[in-house]
């Protein structure tokens, strides 16, 4: 049986203005599974979040390279509505 994947990312780079905060993070998350992101403070967790449900974008300094796919959709495609992202990622 094929695992399916509820958020997956593929070469995810987050900017803010020339700084680049999160530096090419591959990460598949399966469906059903508890998840947890630990660290230090100030090393991405909370941006790592936002971005998975298109706040980042809110912050004029802040850019994103890289797919970020929610159940295999690209979150970031130009024809994806970040206000119905945000509905539905919590």
């Amino acid at each position: 049986m094929k695992t399916r994947y509820a958020i997956e990312t593929e070469n995810l780079r987050i900017y803010y203005g020339e700084n680049e905060v999160i530096k090419g993070i591959n990460l598949k998350i399966p469906q059903n599974t508890v998840f947890a992101l630990m660290g230090p403070s100030g090393c991405g967790k909370s941006t790592l979040l936002r971005t998975f449900n298109r706040l980042l974008e809110l912050n004029k300094d802040a850019r994103v390279e890289g797919k970020v796919m929610i159940f295999g959709k690209n979150i970031y495609a130009d024809d994806v509505n970040p206000i119905d992202v945000r509905r539905e990622v919590g």
